[in-house]
């Protein structure tokens, strides 16, 4: 059967932030004592009774209070168990944590869709100490899940700790309880969005004395019978003191030219938590990193891109032009056990310039492949030809040739030296039964921005086919296409995988994340897609940019093949 297949395509989406509680405060458990507040003592009752459910109260705070490196004079203080900071109300917010109708910072000491339990019930707030060393208290008394059995008592405590921002802690501290059902509530921190958070769980400990780092900010706390807090266990958050600027800037750089697209670098260490390398055009003007501000790899600082962030004392410039020239900067900067991380030394850094190796292009003509060839494996290949070629080159498996020699996946990146005329991968004449076969996780043959390669499976260009590339793994592709690898063709080849996974094939169209032009005008054409020694999920699989037209995976043609056998 001869089928065509139109190729409809996914996307993925990744979300990256900068959380800040969730680095910023230190947490520990202690046992304390409780010490309830009252109306009496100079309290201000807000709420009480059976009937409470869901109110705020917008409070003045009688201090400034610092929290997530913005200061606050005003909270909100919510009857479903949590402290809101800002001007914004949060409403009927229940799980503040995860919430993601409410905007805003918010501590939760059992923060969950809580209610009134009895006419004790009761929510009230005091200031209690002397000036500058003050003490604001939130107290829940007798709440419990709404139309529970629960009996919750609590504070949230702000500590004015002397207005000095760095010693401002908050608490948690919990009095006896009592509960006939199972419940769970977010106890934690939760920055500006629920994406920073700083909470608890304690699906593995099942206690409060020990609680676990919170994974997710949807992770809860549990209480039951046998699983609470006992009277006066006390959560702290305290935060970070300020990451201080490292006292100097690393030294001796050392720049190598390794390829026509990249550049290796060494430098020795200076009294520093990490080093940014940036890189940009020689000549261009410099812009600084920003204090707070933490850069990835690969991305746009000002006219130039960030090469490494991190520990390391090497880095390698990859993806620049032959024959080009290259200025490099290098900024010390502490980030660990500290808040406001990164802090940049930016005052004269590290730098240095050079320059990468020019395009040699091999010449055009017919190379072999395999024990006696020119090129013992088409992994060696694939290395060659990030220097380019001068004219068509054709690479011809020798009989003899297995595939053993190679490392897998075999490779073929984006190259800025061209291979003018393209290049053809191809049994010698004569050969016969030939296969690329290999038992990688990964996959087999990866097209990472590879472009103008044809694998071509006929002897010498003629005949039937001879030429197999197949993948055995569960979870190996035999082919990808990624990152912009275009005008690549497979004709006359059997391709063949045991690719089980739902999100990928034998044949994956992969995404091309950040460039302009997507896996595009690709052929396949008179092969055999089948199966492997099990049955594969997908024979071909497309996931691609949807963003905009060009970046999408785009004219790619799968034609007069024989597809079979694939769940």
């Amino acid at each position: 059967m001869k089928k065509v297949y139109f190729l409809l395509l996914t996307v993925l989406f990744a979300a990256i932030s900068q959380a800040q509680v969730a680095s910023n405060y230190n947490f520990a458990a202690t046992s304390g004592t409780y010490t309830p507040i009252s109306v009496g003592g100079g309290a201000t009752l807000l709420s009480s009774g059976s009937g409470m459910d869901d109110a705020t109260f917008s409070i003045t705070l009688p201090f400034t209070f610092t929290y997530d490196g913005q200061a606050y004079t005003q909270v909100w203080v919510s009857e479903n168990g949590f402290v809101a900071f800002g001007a914004t109300d949060p409403g009927t917010t229940n799980r503040a944590i995860i919430s993601s109708t409410y905007a805003g910072r918010a501590v939760a000491g059992f923060s969950g869709d809580l209610g009134g339990v009895s006419a004790s019930s009761s929510l009230m707030v005091q200031t209690i100490g002397a000036a500058s060393n003050r003490k604001f208290i939130a107290q829940w008394t007798a709440v419990g899940q709404f139309l529970g059995t629960q009996n919750y008592n609590f504070q949230i405590i702000l500590s004015e700790a002397g207005g000095i921002a760095a010693n401002q802690t908050l608490q948690a501290v919990y009095s006896a309880l009592t509960t006939t059902a199972s419940n769970t509530d977010q106890v934690g921190l939760r920055g500006l969005t629920n994406a920073d958070f700083n909470n608890r769980k304690n699906t593995v400990s099942l206690n409060w004395t020990s609680p676990e780092a919170g994974t997710l900010n949807s992770d809860l706390m549990t209480t039951s019978t046998t699983i609470f807090p006992a009277s006066g266990q006390t959560y702290t958050w305290t935060p970070l003191a300020a990451c201080t600027t490292p006292a100097a800037q690393p030294t001796g750089l050392v720049l190598t030219p390794f390829s026509t697209s990249q550049i290796n670098g060494s430098f020795t260490a200076t009294t520093a938590d990490g080093y940014l390398t940036v890189r940009y055009p020689t000549g261009a003007a410099t812009t600084p990193p920003v204090n707070g501000t933490t850069y990835v790899a690969n991305t746009n600082l000002g006219l130039g891109k960030v090469v490494s962030a991190s520990a390391a004392t090497t880095f390698n410039a990859t993806g620049l032009a032959p024959s080009t020239t290259y200025d490099f900067y290098v900024y010390s900067y502490n980030n660990l056990v500290c808040s406001g991380a990164p802090a940049y030394k930016l005052t004269t850094p590290l730098s240095g310039t050079s320059t990468t190796l020019a395009c040699t292009g091999l010449a055009a003509g017919t190379y072999t492949v395999g024990p006696t060839g020119t090129y013992t494996s088409l992994t060696a290949v694939s290395a060659l030809l990030s220097s380019g070629t001068l004219g068509p080159v054709i690479f011809e498996l020798q009989s003899t040739y297995l595939p053993a020699v190679e490392t897998f996946p075999i490779t073929f990146s984006a190259s800025a030296c061209p291979l003018i005329g393209g290049v053809t991968i191809r049994p010698q004449t004569g050969a016969v039964g030939l296969s690329v076969t290999s038992a990688n996780a990964t996959g087999t043959i990866n097209f990472d921005g590879g472009s103008t390669i044809t694998f071509d499976g006929r002897a010498g260009g003629a005949g039937p086919s001879q030429l197999t590339i197949s993948n055995t793994n569960l979870t190996g592709y035999a082919i990808q296409f990624i990152n912009s690898a275009r005008f690549n063709t497979f004709k006359y080849c059997t391709i063949s995988g045991t690719n089980s996974g739902t999100a990928s094939g034998v044949v994956f169209f992969n995404n091309a994340v950040g460039l302009t032009t997507g896996n595009s005008n690709n052929t396949i054409d008179n092969c055999e897609l089948r199966d492997g020694a099990t049955t594969p999920t997908n024979l071909i699989y497309c996931s691609g940019n949807i963003t905009d037209y060009a970046s999408g995976n785009n004219n790619n043609t799968v034609s007069n093949c024989l597809v079979h056998d694939w769940f």
